[in-house]
């Protein structure tokens, strides 16, 4: 079977980057990472990737969830569960799954689906949150450092091995996958207004609100098993102009946060997830810059 140049070219992108995932897995490895806290970063790197495919189809979170404030509400809540309530991993993942939701009817409703707005406002809640985590920092410092590495790189990989939490994170992964394949020409019309929208029986409020807790989901896997370090599957998966943009978003979500979780090895947590914040923001600006120079439908201007 012969492949059109175009398609070519994808395939040796998308090549080039399942072998730097692959390499990335086996360095960290090779450092000292487990395959528990390997196998569980993929997982929160699926999970950001079926994100972004929903977006993809229904769009209305314009960027990654460092630009939008939610990487940060999400780690604060960590830190702030983890130091002054409880370190139970289940009452944890609760109370980082109901701020994400109210985050997510936030996004909703609150401001404009738009890409400098949104970022704006996230940068707005960065430092809010940046400064209650310097001022609890003054006092507690020692205490501060495990959440907050847990916050920036996941709480689940630093977790002992188990069944449990991948038992419950990879189900829902693979539903709102299915379902956002099963449904794309439903989520793209949503996506056009309650005008456009929907089939007979099917109200636009309740698709909204299905969008939101399906989002709220995967926002809370992504923070739990990946934190920080999956941070560019937004803008990398619009930035590229290829014939399969889903399978390289994968491979680039995965080599990316393979890669960073080496750095966490190699570094420590922070660096990592610095590294994956000044990346995410570096890709970020570069779609904002580009994006005038070509026209892209599902875009808002």
């Amino acid at each position: 079977m012969r492949h059109p140049p175009a398609q070519r070219a994808d395939l040796i992108r998308i090549a080039l980057m399942s072998a730097g995932a692959v390499l990335m897995c086996a360095a960290g490895l090779y450092a000292g990472v487990t395959p528990w806290q390997a196998a569980m970063t993929m997982v929160g790197a699926a999970a950001y990737h079926v994100l972004a495919g929903l977006d993809a189809r229904a769009p209305h979170v314009p960027c990654d969830h460092i630009q939008t404030g939610e990487a940060a509400a999400g780690g604060f809540t960590l830190i702030a569960v983890t130091l002054f309530i409880t370190g139970n991993p289940i009452a944890i993942a609760g109370a980082v799954l109901a701020v994400m939701f109210a985050y997510q009817v936030f996004l909703r409703y609150a401001i404009a689906p738009d890409a400098k707005e949104a970022s704006i406002v996230g940068g707005a809640v960065q430092a809010v949150i940046a400064v209650i985590i310097a001022r609890i920092a003054w006092n507690a410092a020692p205490d501060i450092s495990v959440p907050a590495g847990r916050a920036l790189t996941g709480l689940v990989p630093s977790l002992p091995a188990g069944p449990a939490a991948p038992a419950v994170a990879v189900p829902v992964i693979l539903a709102a996958y299915a379902l956002s394949r099963l449904l794309g020409p439903e989520l793209k019309s949503h996506a056009e207004g309650p005008e456009f929208c929907c089939l007979p029986g099917r109200e636009y409020s309740v698709m909204t609100w299905c969008l939101i807790a399906a989002r709220c989901a995967l926002v809370t896997i992504a923070l739990l098993f990946s934190g920080w370090l999956c941070g560019i599957g937004f803008s990398a998966g619009r930035l590229y102009r290829g014939t399969l943009p889903g399978i390289f978003n994968l491979m680039a979500l995965l080599a990316f946060s393979l890669a960073m979780l080496l750095v966490s090895k190699a570094a420590g947590t922070f660096i990592a997830a610095a590294g994956a914040y000044a990346a995410s923001y570096a890709l970020f600006f570069l779609y904002i810059k580009t994006r005038g120079l070509r026209y892209d439908r599902r875009e808002t201007v």
